[in-house]
């Protein structure tokens, strides 16, 4: 029996939430800490963002069992 895989995000889906965050601060002068990211087949991801200055946001990539050098990485997004 095979051990179950942990899974993670994309990057795309970490930049999704960070960009997503710089925009409701920058439109609605209201900062989230977390951010709902819809995938595929209506599943959502809820993805940690950090705010670093204003306008500009920044997100952990989720460690996971797959070989990706970007795991681990702080993605940025700032306006």
């Amino acid at each position: 029996m095979k051990p179950k895989l942990r899974s993670g995000y994309s990057t795309g889906t970490h930049a999704t939430a960070i960009v997503g965050a710089v925009l409701n601060e920058y439109i609605y002068n209201y900062i989230l800490k977390n951010i709902k990211v819809i995938l595929p087949k209506n599943n959502f991801a809820l993805i940690e963002v950090n705010q670093e200055n204003k306008w500009h946001f920044s997100s952990i990539k989720t460690d996971n069992d797959d070989i990706d050098v970007t795991k681990g990485c702080c993605i940025h997004a700032k306006l």
